[in-house]
């Protein structure tokens, strides 16, 4: 994902819809979980992306580091990419004993 624009004028988000990671999740899915599965992967990165931008506004760092920023968001959801549809599912798939089990074995 890329992020273009600034505090000022605002933000434009960029997803690579053919990015490989995403095209090898689509391979599995039928045509009705073609449109969520995207929905997933689009909205997982934009999310991050926002934490990470509003992490940087917290941080009160000037405008000359704005450009950081945004490779910081690339780089990021670069790396999170392959990861983000499943992880999205299984937090998804979680079920209130399950997770109430798991926090009474911490």
């Amino acid at each position: 994902m890329k992020v273009k624009g600034g505090e000022d004028d605002g933000y434009d988000f960029f997803i690579n819809i053919d990015n490989i990671h995403l095209l090898t999740e689509l391979k599995s899915a039928n045509n009705l979980e073609i449109k969520p599965i995207e929905a997933k992967y689009k909205f997982g990165l934009v999310l991050i992306g926002i934490a990470l931008l509003q992490n940087d506004i917290q941080q009160e760092k000037d405008n000359s580091d704005e450009e950081d920023i945004l490779g910081i968001i690339e780089k990021t959801t670069k790396a999170l990419s392959p990861i983000i549809i499943p992880m999205i599912d299984s937090l998804g798939a979680l079920e209130i004993e399950n997770i109430m089990a798991m926090s009474e074995e911490q």
